[in-house]
């Protein structure tokens, strides 16, 4: 298997923790530690930028992925990915 194939699930490992680190983050300020709630933010955001340099580097080097589902849900999937990116991008 070559680093390309792998580098998707890396991205994915990444981001998943984020959003993990995200939802420790909120349990933690919901119970008034700040400190803590802080540094697991922190941590969030970095893996969630290791994740986005991941992404591009493959986007650059590799390129985009092609649809390969049925076409009758191409269009549908082309809506969810604008409305994703542009969500991901705020």
């Amino acid at each position: 298997m070559d680093a390309y194939n792998v580098l998707p699930a890396i991205s994915t490992s990444f981001i998943a923790i984020s959003a993990i680190l995200v939802a420790i983050g909120w349990a933690l300020i919901l119970k008034k530690k700040r400190e803590a709630h802080q540094k697991v933010m922190i941590w969030a955001a970095v893996t969630a930028l290791i994740f986005f340099i991941i992404y591009l580097a493959r986007t650059i080097f590799v390129g985009n992925t092609e649809w390969g589902g049925p076409d009758s849900l191409k269009t549908v999937y082309l809506i969810f990915l604008l409305f994703h990116i542009v969500l991901a991008t705020v």
